[in-house]
């Protein structure tokens, strides 16, 4: 996005499709709807020890590239113009890429 000043306050100008959903009054993200064809998924927990039973720290840990799905935007516009929904549902187990994703983290979550 391209950064602005605008009476004194800091913007950013977006294209619409780097917009990845829209918040509610309350600020939380867990409540958070996503736009287009966005998932929001609830991370595992990563393990706090290997197989061999060696206690790990949070930084060794390997993060899970696992986890519940949370909420499901409407989808995305195909090029006739029909909806495509997506494959997955809320409160669905789903395994995603590595590195993927743009990570959030609350508070209370």
């Amino acid at each position: 996005g391209t950064e602005l000043e605008v009476a004194g306050e800091e913007h950013v100008l977006l294209k619409e499709d780097d917009v990845i959903g829209v918040l509610p009054p309350s600020d939380k993200i867990a409540e958070l709807k996503p736009l287009g064809d966005r998932i929001l998924i609830k991370t595992a927990e990563a393990e706090e020890k290997s197989a061999g039973g060696v206690l790990l720290t949070s930084q060794s840990a390997e993060k899970p590239n696992f986890g519940t799905v949370v909420a499901v935007g409407a989808g995305k516009k195909k090029e006739d113009g029909e909806m495509s929904a997506p494959n997955v549902t809320v409160g669905s187990t789903v395994m995603y890429s590595k590195y993927s994703g743009t990570e959030f983290e609350e508070d209370d979550q």
